[in-house]
């Protein structure tokens, strides 16, 4: 037998090759684990809108990252989700998932996510038990002092 007529059984190629062959004709559920970061241990949610993402940048993570240690948190505490990786999702459907007692928006308005109330960015609104708070993306708030002094009034009175 030549090596050119030599064939593989299929199983045999299925496993060897499990972690880089795709199946085009699946249909794959869409899980929210797959593009998120953190635990959510105290169902904090961070949403954000990051372009060519699967989450968030490194920079975009340290500058959270020193929001989070001045609140008292970690990103085990939070759940990042990118709204890119999920077009149409709906609010209901993030509430039903992670179960936040406070959401954090970053770049994303409430229409973005068919939320059927609509607030300022820097006002902390209740809503359905749940409290958010609306800002300009993480790149701006950086960039801004003004912004920084909004975001951290509001975050003060969530988490201090």
């Amino acid at each position: 037998m030549n090596f050119e007529d030599f064939q593989l059984p299929s199983i045999l190629v299925r496993d060897l090759y499990r972690d880089s062959l795709v199946d085009l004709n699946e249909k794959r559920e869409f899980r929210f684990s797959d593009h998120q970061l953190g635990d959510n241990q105290k169902n904090v949610l961070i949403l954000v809108r990051s372009i060519n993402n699967e989450v968030i940048t490194e920079k975009e993570l340290n500058f959270l990252n020193g929001i989070l240690s001045a609140c008292k948190l970690t990103i085990r505490d939070v759940a990042i989700f990118n709204l890119t990786q999920a077009p149409g999702i709906r609010y209901d459907k993030l509430l039903e998932y992670y179960s936040p007692v406070c959401v954090l928006m970053f770049g994303v308005t409430a229409s973005d996510i068919d939320m059927p109330v609509n607030f300022p960015e820097f006002n902390i609104c209740n809503f359905q038990k749940v409290r958010l708070v609306r800002s300009p993306s993480l790149e701006e708030v950086e960039a801004n002092q003004s912004f920084k002094k909004s975001l951290w009034a509001c975050l003060k009175q969530i988490f201090l």
